[in-house]
């Protein structure tokens, strides 16, 4: 996965973020798991904004299958980032949330990010369909 062909529709949601001490790892740069914290909290403020949460959009949650992140640059302490967030259906069952950190001080791509999540059921423990009303408003948002 590269930045090329990456959100190739507008960003659903932005995100600006601070570089915080506690986002360092030993490197003394932006860390593997606050990447994928910064990627998590875009998430749910995109789906906070739609009314929604990971446990309810519209009739069933989400759950994590899978996550990928493309690590690009390095970030350090103080850095103000920039996340655009993206979704879009993607399998039966399932869509895909795509990620886009970057610095716009000197516009520099720092990651970029995919994670598939699934609709699940946490009441019955087990996969979910999509809820029409989440399929329909992403579909209609993608298309803006």
């Amino acid at each position: 996965m590269g930045a090329q062909g990456f959100l190739k529709g507008a960003a659903l949601h932005r995100v600006e973020l601070d570089v915080r001490v506690a986002d360092l790892n030993y490197g003394n740069h932006l860390g593997n798991d606050s990447v994928l914290a910064y990627f998590h909290q875009g998430r749910v403020a995109l789906l906070e904004g739609l009314g929604w949460s990971e446990l309810d959009v519209g009739g069933a949650g989400l759950i994590m299958r899978s996550s990928e992140v493309d690590y690009r640059a390095q970030a350090l302490l103080f850095d103000k980032l920039q996340l655009d967030i993206g979704v879009a259906m993607s399998a039966r069952a399932r869509c895909r949330f795509e990620y886009r950190l970057a610095r716009p001080r000197d516009r520099v791509l720092i990651a970029t990010g995919i994670t598939s999540m699934a609709f699940f059921d946490y009441g019955r423990q087990r996969a979910a369909r999509p809820p029409a009303q989440f399929v329909n408003r992403i579909e209609q948002l993608n298309r803006v």
